[in-house]
């Protein structure tokens, strides 16, 4: 039944993005990616991440944008769905739990499924936007690896575009993003003047941000009362280069519940190069911070496009832990992209490893077809 939908879901997503192309205003963009991946020691088949590494890696995805702009305002929508990973417990015949298992799935009706869905109204020639609905953050957003800001809450944004100041933009929302909702214990539900889950209207619902861009630089910074911050810093002066650093630290109640009851902290630093014909070349680095400990990954990477019908792409991953439990290991993940035209690609790709406890040889093959 999931096969059968995720076929009309992809026909019906084709056929709206070939009636946008005839529509002024309305752009109807994404793609759709399938594979599947074995690893090679024990034969464990899946259809969850097929095209192997972090830089150019990817699994099973339906992404579909939609956005509607005229000078007054517009609408903006992405859906998107990825394989979930769930826990299940093991039970005995006497139904103790003996263990468990991590299974995954495609679920096309998810509500997370909806990764934004707002619209938007320009006045003052375009200096004040206003914006409703799950909000994502088009103005003032970190512009590296990552490329995030407060995204994903439903709520209210407004956005400053002075001309007064060129290269400025600030904003200010109030979104559900880490908002505390009412339970069944609390008095307001009890005495009938909030239903439960209503949110909690007080400082956790806003959140600010920033962005200014010159020439050679840009600069971001956001910050969410509930505890949740970020920055960027962009360097734009050389041309076909791209270096970005980006920081985010998690101090939130959840964050906090989920590792110890201490803040996380996670640096980005991203790097790439397009300056010489048919060759992309870059790297990141992820530091990962928790109380002392520490994770890091660093990932450079290579491709280049042979002629029309062929790509060819590399990249190695290295990895480090304080965790005395943890080793350090690498991966390299060589690829071969076959294209049938600029929108419809077929991969092939591997993943070999170091330390097979942690990262198993895997050979995968798939499609992507962008629309």
């Amino acid at each position: 039944m999931k096969k059968i939908i995720a076929s009309l879901v992809a026909v019906a997503m084709l056929s709206l993005a070939a009636f946008a192309e005839e529509n002024e205003g309305l752009s109807v963009k994404g793609y759709l990616r399938a594979g599947m991946s074995d690893t090679i020691e024990n034969s464990v088949y899946s259809t969850n991440k097929w095209v192997q590494g972090g830089y150019f890696g990817g699994g099973t995805r339906l992404r579909v944008n939609i956005d509607y702009t005229k000078a007054f305002g517009g609408v903006t929508f992405r859906y998107q769905v990825d394989p979930t990973f769930e826990t299940e417990s093991v039970k005995n015949a006497n139904g103790k739990v003996v263990g468990s298992v991590r299974k995954s799935s495609l679920d096309f009706f998810k509500e997370s499924n909806v990764k934004w869905a707002m619209s938007y109204a320009n006045f003052l020639d375009g200096q004040v936007i206003a914006e409703a609905g799950i909000i994502s953050d088009r103005f003032t957003k970190t512009g590296g690896w990552e490329d995030t800001g407060i995204d994903g809450g439903k709520g209210f944004r407004v956005v400053v575009v002075p001309k007064a100041v060129a290269g400025l933009t600030v904003a200010a929302q109030a979104t559900d993003k880490f908002a505390d909702k009412y339970s069944a214990n609390d008095s307001k539900v009890k005495d009938g003047k909030a239903l439960k889950d209503d949110v909690k209207f007080d400082e956790k619902v806003l959140g600010f941000s920033a962005k200014y861009e010159a020439k050679p630089f840009f600069v971001t910074a956001g910050a969410a009362l509930a505890g949740y911050y970020y920055g960027s810093v962009g360097l734009t002066a050389i041309e076909n280069l791209t270096l970005v650093g980006e920081v985010f630290h998690n101090a939130t109640d959840a964050n906090k519940a989920e590792n110890g009851d201490n803040a996380t902290t996670m640096l980005v630093a991203w790097a790439e190069y397009t300056g010489i014909e048919k060759v992309l070349a870059g790297a990141y680095s992820y530091i990962n911070l928790c109380d002392g400990d520490y994770n890091i990954e660093i990932t450079p990477a290579v491709s280049y496009d042979v002629n029309s019908l062929l790509k060819v792409s590399a990249e190695a991953s290295i990895y480090l832990s304080s965790d005395d439990k943890a080793d350090t290991y690498a991966t390299i993940s060589p690829a071969v992209t076959f294209k049938a035209s600029d929108k419809a690609t077929a991969t092939v790709s591997a993943l070999i490893s170091t330390d097979t406890d942690q990262a198993k040889h895997t050979a995968s093959a798939g499609v992507r077809y962008n629309f």
